[in-house]
């Protein structure tokens, strides 16, 4: 990452779930950028009565697809998981989450670029007769489930917790339409951006927006965006390069 102060001057709207944003708005600090603060995505977990019966002796594959995803798990897991489940991580991010909470990560992608870099693993081609969990958000994708069903695996999900829109003030919608740049990590940020600014939809659509993947870009310009710029992995350090690019453009 450069060493000089790059992004002096220049406004980010961070857009992650408050509990989740602090490396990366650190990461801006230090290059002398402003974050501005706008969490378009509410995290709340599910009722552990509401989770599906598991015989986890009978698992292969355990697979969380975030860090939320590992969070609330673990705070509703009452016994140890049996050794033959192996515990797979989607990125690099969910893998911390994972030990940090004592999960051993058995298997995980070496870069973070959501379900399609764990598609790609040599375990995770032939999975005839293995037992897969996924751990995930309430009405997550289908990508991931419906490929390793393509390759064998029986599927099971334990949705652990609900995205929902946050409630918005006013200082920060108004704090929002300073930025020179939009950051949304999922499609369901930017679906939220735009439900938040539907009254100023041109303003907010006409300023640079940096994603995780090309497929939250497909979804972006079908709501109206057009510079959209894709980082080349989830990570902090993958945002903030794809920043720094963006502020030497714009001098």
């Amino acid at each position: 990452m450069a060493n000089q102060p790059s992004l002096k001057g220049l406004k980010v709207l961070v857009t992650r779930p408050e509990a989740q944003s602090d490396g990366l708005v650190n990461l801006l600090l230090a290059q002398h950028a402003e974050p501005v603060l706008l969490p378009l995505i509410e995290i709340k977990a599910i009722n552990t009565c509401h989770w599906p019966q598991v015989d986890w002796r009978k698992v292969n594959w355990l697979i969380f697809v975030s860090r939320n995803a590992v969070q609330h798990f673990c705070q509703g897991l009452t016994k140890p998981l049996p050794i033959n489940v192996k515990c797979v991580a989607v990125g690099n991010g969910t893998a911390q989450a994972m030990q940090a909470h004592g999960l051993v990560v058995s298997l995980q992608p070496a870069i973070s670029n959501g379900s399609e870099g764990l598609l790609k693993l040599t375990e995770m081609q032939n999975l005839a007769g293995q037992k897969v969990v996924i751990i995930r958000g309430q009405g997550g994708r289908e990508h991931l489930a419906e490929t390793l069903q393509t390759r064998g695996a029986t599927i099971r999900y334990i949705e652990v917790y609900s995205r929902q829109l946050p409630t918005v003030t006013v200082d920060q919608k108004a704090a929002a339409l300073t930025v020179d740049i939009l950051l949304a990590t999922s499609a369901q940020s930017v679906s939220h951006l735009l439900q938040i600014f539907a009254d100023k939809k041109p303003q907010i659509t006409a300023k640079p927006l940096v994603v995780l993947s090309e497929r939250i870009k497909q979804y972006a310009l079908t709501q109206g965006f057009s510079d959209i710029v894709v980082t080349e992995n989830a990570s902090d350090d993958a945002i903030m390069q794809k920043l720094i690019e963006i502020g030497a453009e714009h001098g």
